[in-house]
């Protein structure tokens, strides 16, 4: 058979009003194609779908029912949109609409739109006119697609959820995706088909998304932040190979939006109510290629984005389900569960002690073997079939492997009428097998863990191996923050200090040093009273970091650089595994950085054990960029910009330039570049506007109150010296204090490196007596803070002697100038500048590599 021409679209009961009009049609020469052997809710059949491609004009037949049979939705939909592609939809797109008015019609596009009245067969003529001439003058079929694409679709379209109606609810949808804000809340009291209207909207518009449908469950979730960045993670390693490992949230959906080209509907579904507008917007990856669906009982009351409210089903859709969806029209849900094989009501019981999240065919046939025995593979297939059939159980679209959900309120019948003998058999059987699950399983069997874990009827000792191995699950994946809620979760059932320890680690990894710190005061105590080595040694080196991460030096030093029990086994043990030496080795290079002394020796060998090298994962990244710090702190300059170049490259290639170790190399770049162009002014100018934009992007990707914009921000205030504006470094600079005091505090080290850099701007200007009380201010700080004989603390000495020479004050800045000159000719790289300028009283221009 020839490609038809037109595709005539209408339900059986009007198959009498289509005959006479497909037959004015073939008068025509006009090839036609009906779908007549597809029924209410049966899927879309390959015949169909390649006819309706391959068409011209699609006529929909629109009774008052039109909208009820699932293929009538779809051919029209997709006809729609692919017309609406080419040009002016009404081009290919006819209504014929049987009604006396249009009210029956949706979307509301096509009830705006003109439509072909037909009352009687004399209309049958003139409307065979009309779309012969809209095929001459069409040029090609509606949908041009390639196979691959046909295929995916195809699959999720052969087995439709039983679903009717919702039509304009779809179309609303559509209108609000298709907004400036491409989200959409839908919402309406559990059981009532949030999830179902979604999953229909994703199938019969998925045209529209040629990037594909994403799915994340939010069932049984009480951490939704951190569930979706799983679920970015997951998605942006699956998609395009992206290793979001160690990034945020935020810089994650950032990162992927940016690598999002074609459109992409993301449903977010189940979500809790009452989230907070940050909540709620972390639940949205930022990008004009993502649309969103959000599915929650209720939009919170600031919510002022787009939103469809299911309303009750109308008297067409009633009717259609009353008739059709469950034979019989049961009463209550029960009576409907209780009416099944004893197969399929223990699928559904296994099920129902589970999330509401999918749920894999695999894990469910391991769940139930127990009980069903060895044919239980085989009485599974059959009991989904069954469930299926009667909408107790539904499959999920679009899935790579089979899934399937539960509905909250059939998970509720269900637990109502199980044996208690039974429920407790399966809750043991759910927890032993999803525990083996999540050696290799997906985000939504991490959802089944916690919900798992919750049922005190379950062992303490099986809950926590359930939190353990949803954790580790997540840890393996690179997804911290819910990592660390896991660990917190399992500390919640039992202490245990390999878990506290775990979730002390986590906790810094996230950039919470206050709540690790909590942690480790427990394990120490715990571990000393124990005499646990390992473990005492593993809190101290984390609570020194985390001390340190505050710029709380001296208690870092107190709990363990300076420490007893790390004199007596040193700060990297042997009896320690080669990971962990190679992180407490990179931890006392860091440490002894930020105090002033420069481990190079130790470090080269830190980065010699890393392997692989030049890549974004593992301990190279980290201790190259120390190696870079160190560098640029020592004065080899040239080395330390090709080290940064290193790192920077390796994250850039990955396709995650936003990752916090490449900003920090960034930075150490730009510092660099800021050295060496200080003796050349027009250098200087290009460095400016690279710090300028470098500050631009960091505070759009972390904000203006993160470490890595702080540096950046106290970078552009040195420029600005070194440039002579030092009105403006002055302003750049009181910024930059003002909001380290705030974010990290008034005597971390870095706000006190702001007040020196302030000072140095205000000596710039010639305002000796401000400058000096400036350096006299910080200097008492930073001994307090950093100690006697850091650089920094000498640093100011020497500006301050320098101020007070300048003021003819020899006798007071004597004082100073003894304490600082042997300090600084010990010193190497570019301290040696400072200390010749010392001996003989100059002050440096900006030749100098300061």
């Amino acid at each position: 058979m020839n490609d038809p021409a037109v595709f005539l679209s209408c339900r059986w009961t009007d198959e009498g009003a289509a005959d006479g009009i497909e037959r004015a049609l073939r008068d025509r020469g006009l090839a036609v194609f009906r779908d007549k052997d597809i029924h209410l809710f049966d899927g879309v059949t390959d015949s169909t779908w390649r006819a309706l491609d391959s068409s011209a004009v699609l006529i929909a037949f629109y009774s008052r029912r039109y909208h009820a049979k699932f293929a009538c939705q779809w051919a029209l939909t997709r006809a729609f949109l692919a017309a609406r592609r080419l040009g002016d939809p009404l081009d290919r797109v006819l209504i014929v609409n049987p009604e006396p008015d249009d009210r029956h019609i949706a979307p509301g596009d096509l009830a705006d739109a003109h439509h072909f009245s037909w009352r009687r067969e004399s209309d049958t003529e003139p409307l065979a006119d009309a779309v012969a001439g809209k095929v001459e003058r069409a040029q090609g079929p509606l949908c041009a697609e390639s196979a691959d694409r046909l295929g995916r679709l195809r699959g999720r379209l052969s087995r439709p959820r039983r679903f009717s109606g919702r039509y304009r609810e779809m179309w609303s949808i559509h209108s609000e995706l298709r907004s400036r804000a491409r989200v959409v809340v839908v919402e309406a009291p559990a059981g009532t088909g949030k999830t179902a209207l979604a999953e229909q909207y994703s199938l019969v518009f998925g045209d529209a998304y040629p990037g594909g449908v994403v799915w994340t469950s939010m069932a049984g979730v009480d951490q939704p932040v951190e569930r979706f960045a799983a679920a970015v993670n997951t998605v942006a390693r699956e998609r395009f190979g992206l290793d979001l490992s160690g990034m945020g949230p935020r810089q994650a959906r950032e990162t992927l939006a940016e690598r999002t080209g074609d459109a992409v509907l993301w449903v977010v579904d189940d979500v809790p109510d009452g989230l907070a507008p940050a909540a709620l917007n972390a639940l949205i990856v930022p990008s004009a290629n993502v649309h969103t669906i959000v599915t929650m009982r209720a939009a919170p009351p600031w919510w002022s984005g787009g939103r469809v409210v299911l309303a009750g089903l109308s008297t067409v859709e009633e009717e259609e389900l009353d008739g059709a969806y469950w034979p019989g029209n049961p009463g209550h849900l029960v009576d409907l569960v209780r009416a099944r094989s004893r197969h399929a009501r223990i699928v559904l019981g296994f099920a129902s002690v589970l999330s509401t999240a999918p749920v894999s065919g695999a894990l469910l046939v391991r769940g139930v073997a127990d009980l069903l025995g060895r044919h239980a593979p085989t009485l599974v297939v059959d009991a989904l079939a069954e469930l299926d059939e009667h909408g107790l159980l539904s499959r999920v679209a679009g899935t790579a492997s089979q899934s399937w959900r539960l509905n909250a309120l059939v998970a509720a019948a269900v637990q109502q009428d199980l044996d208690p003998d039974l429920l407790r058999s399966l809750n043991r059987s759910a927890a032993r097998t999803v525990v083996d699950e999540l050696r290799t399983g997906q985000l939504d069997d991490c959802t089944h863990a916690t919900v798992l874990a919750s049922n005190m009827s379950i062992p303490s000792p099986v809950r926590r191996s359930l939190m353990r191995a949803a954790a580790a699950a997540h840890e393996e994946r690179g997804d911290i923050p819910a990592a660390r809620s896991a660990c917190e979760r399992v500390l919640g059932i039992a202490w245990a200090a390999d878990d506290a320890e775990a979730a002390a680690r986590l906790a810094l990894a996230m950039g919470e040093p206050r709540n690790a710190l909590q942690h480790t005061e427990t394990l120490i105590s715990r571990a000393q009273q124990e005499r646990n080595v390992r473990s005492e040694f593993h809190a101290r080196l984390i609570a020194a970091t985390a001390h340190d991460v505050l710029g709380e030096y001296a208690e870092a030093d107190e709990v363990f650089h300076h420490h007893a029990f790390i004199r007596l086994h040193g700060a990297a043990p042997v009896w320690l595994s080669e990971a962990d030496r190679q992180r407490a080795g990179l931890a006392r290079v860091r440490a002894l950085r930020v105090r002033g002394e420069f481990a190079v020796d130790e470090l080269h060998s830190v980065i010699r054990q890393a392997h692989p090298h030049d890549t974004h994962t593992g301990v190279w990244p980290v201790a190259a960029v120390e190696l870079a710090r160190i560098q640029v702190a020592t004065g080899e300059v040239t080395d330390a910009s090709a080290t940064a170049r290193r790192v920077l490259s390796a994250f850039t290639d990955a396709g995650i330039a936003r990752h916090h170790v490449a900003r920090e190399a960034t930075a150490v770049l730009v510092e660099g570049e800021l050295i060496t162009a200080l003796p050349q002014p027009d250098r200087l100018t290009r460095v400016i506007r690279r710090v300028r934009a470098e500050l631009h992007r960091s505070t759009k990707w972390y904000g203006s109150d993160s470490p890595l914009s702080l540096e950046l921000m106290v970078l552009h205030g040195r420029a600005l010296i070194g440039s002579g504006e030092h009105g403006k470094a002055l302003d750049a600079l009181a910024d930059a204090q003002r909001r380290a005091a705030a974010a990290l505090g008034g005597e971390h080290p870095f706000t006190l490196r702001t007040i020196q850099w302030t000072g140095l701007a205000t000596m710039g200007r010639g305002d000796w007596k401000t400058a000096t009380e400036v350096f006299e201010q910080v200097l008492t700080r930073q001994i307090a803070v950093l100690g006697s004989g850091h650089p920094e603390s000498q640093l100011t000495r020497f500006h301050l002697s320098r101020c007070l020479l300048r003021q003819h004050k020899l006798k007071r800045a004597r004082p100073f100038l003894d304490q600082v000159t042997p300090a600084l000719r010990d010193r190497q790289g570019a301290l040696r500048q400072w200390a010749r300028t010392s001996a003989v009283g100059t002050i440096p221009t900006t030749s100098s590599r300061n």
